[in-house]
């Protein structure tokens, strides 16, 4: 029982981590007219958008979650092209220091054509989570230096929710014109 409990409570605070970091300024209001950078960041030489998902998820990867498990051993950190818009991310953590917990994280990551597309796949995704409250200005925003990591520039648009399910946590994000989601399990 108390093994069970521990983990509890170190998955809310591990939750409390991931929320915060990636939280940053909440909202819904998009941009009407997607900046050049949001929709293109490089040029193909031939005018066509240039998708930057696996440049996304990789700076996600190093700018939010390796930081939060700091003093942990990461088993494995994997980033993968899913398609051309699209990523995944999966990374194993050991803790050995403290109850013996393995985290897995499963994400995927899509970007959009612009911002107002990636807040309405936001908004779908998110029914039924729990919105994450916007962090402290004075708090830097580690998702969002992913997305400046990606584009040059800091998002114009900031949205994440989760859902806890026993041993296991449904995050989603917005940066821009990414939006990231999957699960974070431990056991």
């Amino acid at each position: 029982m108390i093994r069970i409990t521990l983990k509890i409570v170190l998955m809310l605070g591990l939750l409390a981590v991931l929320i915060v970091s990636v939280a940053g300024c909440t909202s819904n209001t998009a941009n009407t007219t997607p900046t050049p950078t949001q929709t293109q960041t490089g040029s193909t030489g031939n005018g066509s958008t240039q998708y930057n998902a696996v440049t996304y998820a990789n700076a996600y990867l190093n700018d939010n979650i390796k930081p939060a498990f700091l003093g942990q051993t990461i088993v494995s950190a994997n980033v993968h092209e899913n398609g051309s818009k699209g990523a995944t991310i999966s990374v194993v953590i050991q803790n050995t220091t403290e109850y013996n917990i393995t985290t897995t994280i499963s994400l995927n990551v899509q970007q959009f054509s612009s911002t107002n597309d990636a807040t309405a796949a936001f908004n779908a995704r998110s029914v039924g989570d729990t919105l994450s409250m916007p962090s402290s200005t004075a708090m830097e925003n580690p998702a969002s230096a992913a997305y400046k990591d990606t584009t040059g520039n800091a998002p114009t648009v900031s949205n994440s929710g989760y859902a806890i399910n026993g041993e296991q946590i449904s995050t989603i994000t917005q940066q821009g014109e990414f939006v990231t989601w999957g699960t974070s399990s431990f056991n």
